[in-house]
C-alpha cells in the first residue's frame, strides 16, 4: 500500500448473533459467530481462531463479488452458490 502501514479495526473475544458483520478492514480474533450474515467487499480482513456456528450468509460485494464471478467463469464453483451482492440494506 505505497509503503503505508494499514491498521485493522481490532475485534477479539466477542460473540456475534444474528448480526450483520462487514469483514473489511477489519481483524476478528478469537470470536464467536452465530447465524451471522456476512459481507465483504475485497478490502483487507483477518480472521483469527474463530468459530462460526449455525446458518451463515456470505454476500460479495464491489471487487469480491467480480472475483467470485470470475473464479465460477473458470470453473471453481462453490457449494453452495453464494450470493454475490445481497437483495437489500445490510445497514
Amino acid at each position: 500500500m505505497n509503503g503505508q502501514t494499514f491498521h485493522f479495526l481490532e475485534i477479539s473475544k466477542q460473540r456475534f448473533e444474528k448480526q450483520a458483520v462487514i469483514l473489511d478492514n477489519t481483524r476478528f480474533s478469537k470470536c464467536q459467530f452465530i447465524d451471522c450474515t456476512f459481507f465483504y467487499s475485497g478490502g483487507p480482513a483477518a480472521v483469527d481462531s474463530c468459530i462460526l456456528l449455525g446458518e451463515s450468509q456470505w454476500y460479495f460485494q464491489g471487487a469480491a463479488a467480480h472475483t467470485m464471478q470470475t473464479l465460477r467463469e473458470l470453473g471453481w464453483g462453490l457449494l453452495p452458490p453464494v450470493p454475490l451482492e445481497p437483495s437489500g440494506e445490510h445497514k
